[in-house]
């Protein structure tokens, strides 16, 4: 039921994103961050072998996704380089 709750969640964030004027790649990698910080908390409640102190694999795991989204977020929201427009010589 909480990966329920937070998929309703973040679907409203992406909807509200939708409609506004987002550069390409923004939407997915705002995706990856919820989700992984969403399966980070739920994971919390499961029980497994820890394996970085007292994070689980899937926490480890979701946590690189979660900093891969980050600079993806970043590189993408910058969008493309605009070209330079020659202003015409006289």
């Amino acid at each position: 039921i909480y990966l329920l709750l937070a998929a309703l969640g973040t679907y409203q964030v992406l909807r509200v994103q939708e409609r506004g004027s987002a550069p390409p790649g923004v939407l997915f990698f705002l995706w990856l961050l919820l989700f992984s910080l969403a399966r980070v908390a739920v994971e919390f409640f499961v029980e497994s072998p820890p394996l970085l102190g007292p994070l689980t694999l899937a926490q480890v795991a979701n946590i690189v996704a979660a900093g891969v989204a980050v600079v993806g977020l970043i590189v993408s929201s910058r969008g493309a380089p605009q070209a330079e427009v020659a202003s015409p010589t006289v």
